[in-house]
């Protein structure tokens, strides 16, 4: 009959749906997770970093005021093509 599913189908078919689902949102949720984490780590870090009487800031280098070279850029810098 056209239309109409066995048992087992609809039997493996719904949980296999709500499986997905639920993996979804656990995906969401640690994503939001992180991103929370990673903003009360800066928030955290930044309140240490310019509290004077903290012990951190005073054995910590100084900020270098020069730009980060990636891989990726040095890559670029280094890049020696035969049309030169």
């Amino acid at each position: 009959m056209k239309g109409v599913k066995r048992l087992t189908e609809v039997h493996l078919e719904w949980p296999l749906k709500q499986s997905v689902h639920v993996h979804l949102q656990l995906i969401v949720l640690l994503n939001e997770y992180d991103d929370l984490r990673s903003q009360a780590d800066q928030s955290l870090f930044n309140k240490v970093l310019h509290n004077p009487d903290h012990v951190l800031p005073r054995i910590l280098p100084p900020v270098a005021h020069t730009p980060i070279i990636t891989a990726l850029d040095h890559a670029h810098m280094t890049d020696h093509s035969p049309n030169d």
